[in-house]
């Protein structure tokens, strides 16, 4: 009974609560205290090579080697931020004693940065490491002894660290337990490309985006949107071009060469290349017919048309020592790139240790002489700019060209990349920095630092006033090309398949899942992000920012998000200002981080320096567990916990007496898996038959006895036992429920329970919701059927942390009370007697306008649903407005029908690693039902876990 008074009180007191303390930038109780800020978790996208711990346990530094250092907080292993340490070839890191500092030792330099602002403190030049490298360093001293003394304690004596690749596991010494997994989990982004008109060429729309990862996409910065995606047939890094009718080309690296569609990356056909060997680059001349590229350094040119080719065996060329010849056999992989030229049948050939670009004549072989003005050195990097225009990036030099004529020429450092940024030429080097030169003195501008390893591209848009660069750390960052300014970073993982874009000051959008990229770090904490969501997750500011939406559509996502306000009993006003708000800390923080028994004492200390503690609460792996009330004479209290066997996140925050909430702090514990498997649990109701006869359903009761079959038989290797029980027509009545209470009452920590229920669901006049019992009166719901929240409290107080619930019937997502209107139904729906609408009752809710349908459509695509509830994740077969469908064509439910497809044939399993989570299956039912009713039912969720991701079953 308290746990389900306590749940009931969560979703009507905390949701209202629990976001206050998003309000808060600066802290009252600290005058020294440090803004929010995102993080987004990419880790290391290249091998680590070297790491230290520091000596209290509580951080990590990793480098990799692209000049990258990475600050860890182990105690919930998230990254704290990323550094960039140029210059620093090879360097290695070390925690200074106090572990206030971290120190990276280079081959021509050492940089001290500050742990908790990440400052660089201290920075000693080539001349003063010659001697050696730093060991014991400190806020006021440093010691440098020779390489041969050199002794530093990499991990504490409690701690194990293990290194693979771009992964890195702390472990506890002596039961070899994870602490915490130190992972990457975004691609580097290889490339981009830009689309400015259609197929015809006669409007532009300069909108379409084209990110290069391992599987490359179509991306829309206008709405902020995956718009498609290349079906790249192998698995090798792809490159790109462009022909001259916009159409988008890429090659395998060896032996093909693709066409696509650019605007939805549809394929027109493919090129087999002559030749043997690696392609490493390529390009049309301007008859669009020739390509010309190299294979293994000798040079091809095929007629596309035609088909014929021929390949050049060696080139002569001019230059300071008279004639010369380059033949591949004798340099390896010289060749650098190859551009064509405005000029016909001409293009422009880059080498490797030749200092001058050649120009050449598709088809010419030996004997031919063609030399480039303006000299830089190579390796290089041609960029085709248009309108004549070219730029080409030395290892030194930067060189615009036009034609043949030399329009500048920059001294550029460890350039890597360059290209034109509107008014201004953009030189990268591989450090990240991205420095700025005006066109016009060729003088430097501006120095950005956009990303935290190497650029791989640059990309203008002619049209606009933005450019693009990419870069190894798995991000893309957008400009102001006049102002020269970051407007935003989009961040993807999963080929594109999650996204998100944020903006320097916190503000971002995402893709329904890219929020489990992004958490939030004050000083060296780190906190989930769903604390701050409900401040920065602000798709209208975004695209408001990045500046090419329309204004239409940036108004119609501010009144979504003013409308998810609401919801949550918010207003703009509230997280605008400061708001004084309580602290609380886990005490045993450290202790409980090593803990391997269940039976656990959590000590908080909670304090206020203007308001009584009203309560303190406590969540484990994003459920509920415990809720203290009126704890404001206990300054410090210890709280008993049962963990589970696994990872365990637990979450503690407080409320003060004017409802403010603290920080929820967070520490993750890792408990030994147990000997014996957990049990699952499964409750199915289903109601095909009612008292009143006109209502009956052919499918449902169908569904709940094929569903606890399926997975019955699919589970059983994966669990102990498999426990089941069906409530069926004439049994489900509301009396009744409290059979599947008492099982699962019989559940424990480690084991799972699934609800499910299918029949009809019903608003009354009132606009609660009700799913149908046997006695049931469907013209007065409230008086037989089962209140949805009556139906939910059944695993409101289990013990298992792993809870689903699944709804097939009408009505079953969530209804906005505000957008209603109501259309009366007096029996149940049917359509040519084989396909029947589950619903019933006095009255079907209908939206009261067309734009609260569009708002509701924003907010379920944009948002995360950040009610808390009783920790389960709850999927629903449609939405609040939308009636669910059964018929013979599929002999259950629709949604049933989808459920069982992705249980049996494995195809809910989307990335095919054999293991079904809950995620996957919400998505795989969300997009079958939606195809296969053709878009008048879309599943949802109620609420979502996003803590208890766990996997179903194992195939």
């Amino acid at each position: 009974m308290y746990l389900y008074y306590y749940t009931y009180m969560t979703k009507r007191l905390d949701v209202f609560l629990l976001f206050l303390v998003l309000a808060v930038f600066v802290l009252h109780e600290h005058a020294d205290a440090q803004e929010v800020r995102t993080v987004v978790q990419t880790g290391h996208l290249v091998g680590i090579t070297d790491y230290d711990i520091s000596s209290d346990g509580k951080y990590a530094a990793t480098y990799d080697g692209r000049d990258r250092l990475v600050l860890w907080n182990l105690t919930t292993g998230r990254q704290i931020r990323e550094t960039r340490s140029p210059y620093l070839y090879r360097s290695k890191v070390y925690f200074n004693s106090k572990s206030t500092a971290v120190v990276c030792v280079g081959r021509n330099s050492t940089v001290a940065f500050d742990v908790e602002t990440g400052d660089q403190i201290g920075y000693w030049p080539t001349d003063v490491t010659k001697k050696g490298v730093y060991d014991g360093w400190d806020d006021s001293t440093y010691v440098n002894p020779m390489v041969q003394r050199m002794s530093v304690k990499r991990c504490p004596a409690s701690m194990r660290c293990e290194i693979s690749g771009t992964n890195a596991m702390v472990k506890d010494a002596q039961s070899g337990r994870s602490i915490a997994h130190l992972s990457s989990n975004v691609d580097s982004i290889a490339y981009l490309a830009t689309h400015q008109y259609d197929q015809k060429g006669a409007e532009e729309t300069s909108r379409w985006w084209w990110m290069g990862t391992r599987r490359p996409f179509l991306f829309d910065f206008k709405t902020g949107r995956v718009t498609g995606r290349v079906d790249f047939p192998r698995s090798l890094a792809p490159k790109h071009w462009r022909d001259k009718d916009g159409n988008l080309l890429i090659w395998d690296g060896e032996s093909e060469l693709f066409r696509f569609e650019f605007l939805c990356g549809s394929k027109l056909d493919s090129i087999r290349l002559p030749g043997k060997g690696m392609i490493h680059s390529l390009t049309f001349l301007a008859d669009n017919k020739t390509l010309v590229y190299d294979r293994a350094n000798q040079i091809w040119s095929v007629n596309t048309k035609r088909g014929d080719s021929i390949a050049l065996p060696y080139i002569e060329y001019q230059s300071s020592m008279g004639m010369s010849r380059w033949k591949p056999t004798e340099y390896g992989s010289d060749v650098v790139n190859i551009d064509a030229l405005d000029a016909p049948n001409e293009y422009m050939l880059s080498l490797a240790g030749i200092y001058s670009p050649l120009r050449m004549t598709a088809g010419k072989t030996m004997g031919e002489t063609y030399a480039q003005t303006g000299s830089y050195n190579g390796p290089n990097d041609v960029a085709n700019i248009g309108k004549n225009i070219r730029v080409i990036c030395g290892s030194r030099l930067v060189s615009v060209l036009k034609g043949d004529t030399l329009l500048m020429q920059i001294t550029a450092s460890k350039a890597n990349k360059a290209n034109l940024f509107g008014d201004y030429l953009g030189v990268a080097n591989y450090s990240g920095d991205l420095s700025l030169y005006d066109l016009n003195t060729a003088m430097l501008h501006k120095v950005l630092h956009p990303h935290t390893a190497r650029i791989n591209s640059l990309q203008h848009h002619p049209n606009y006033n933005m450019s693009l660069s990419a870069s190894d750390d798995g991000t893309v960052a957008v400009y102001d090309s006049k102002k020269g300014e970051v407007l935003a970073y989009l961040t993807t993982r999963n080929d594109g398949e999650d996204y998100i874009i944020r903006t320097p000051d916190n503000y971002y959008m995402s893709s329904a899942y890219g929020t489990d990229m992004v958490h939030f770090a004050v000083g060296t904490d780190t906190y989930l992000f769903d604390q701050f969501d409900l401040k920065y997750n602000r798709p209208d500011i975004v695209l408001q920012r990045i500046g090419i939406a329309e204004k239409e559509q940036t108004d119609m996502l501010y009144l979504a998000y003013q409308k998810r306000l609401r919801r949550m009993n918010f207003t703009e006003e509230m997280l605008a200002g400061d708001f004084h708000v309580p602290t609380l800390r886990i005490v045993n923080a450290d202790q409980l981080r090593k803990a391997t028994a269940r039976e656990q004492n959590i000590v908080v200390e909670a304090s206020d320096t203007k308001y009584g503690i009203a309560s303190i609460s406590v969540w484990l792996n994003g459920v509920p567990v415990m809720r203290k009330e009126n704890p404001a004479k206990a300054r410090s209290l210890s709280l008993p916990l049962t963990l589970a066997s696994g990872k365990n996140t637990i979450q503690v925050s407080c409320l003060n007496s004017r409802g403010a909430e603290s920080y929820r702090q967070t520490v993750e514990v890792n408990i030994p898996e147990a000997d014996k498997k957990p049990n699952l649990w499964i409750a199915c109701v289903g109601a095909s038959k009612y008292s009143d006869q006109q209502y009956n359903l052919v499918y449902a009761s169908k569904d709940a006895r094929d569903v606890a079959a399926s997975l019955e038989k699919l589970c059983k290797t994966d669990y102990n036992t498999v426990h089941t029980m069906t409530l069926l027509d004439e049994e489900v009545k509301r009396g009744e429920l409290q059979r599947v209470s008492q099982f699962f009452s019989q559940a424990k920590r480690d084991d799972c329970v699934i609800l499910f229920y299918a029949g009809h669901g019903m608003v009354d006049a009132n606009y609660d919701y009700f799913l149908a019992s046997y006695d049931t009166d469907f013209l007065n719901p409230s008086a037989n059927a089962i209140p949805y929240e009556e139906f939910e409290a059944l695993i409101d107080g289990v013990a298992p942390l792993r809870k689903l619930m699944l709804i097939d019937a009408c009505h079953s997502g969530s209804i906005d009370k505000e957008d209603m209107t109501m259309a009366t139904v007096l029996s149940t729906q049917k359509v040519n007697g084989k396909i029947t609408f589950r619903a019933a009752g006095v009255a079907t809710p209908q939206m009261a306008s067309v734009e609260a349908e569009q708002l509701n459509t924003l907010i379920s695509g944009n948002f995360t649903n950040l009610q808390r509830g009783n920790g389960a994740t709850i999927i629903s077969s449609a939405g609040g407005m939308e009636t669910a469908i059964e018929g013979e064509e599929w002999n259950n439910g629709l949604f049933s029908y989808c459920l069982l497809q992705g249980l049996n044939d494995r195809s809910a399993d989307t990335n095919h690693d054999g293991k079904l989570s809950v995620s996957e299956l919400q998505r795989y039912c969300q997009a079958m039902v939606s195809s296969l009713s053709g878009g008048r039912q879309q599943p949802t969720s109620r609420t979502e876990n996003r803590l208890s991701n766990f996997n179903l079953t194992t195939y």
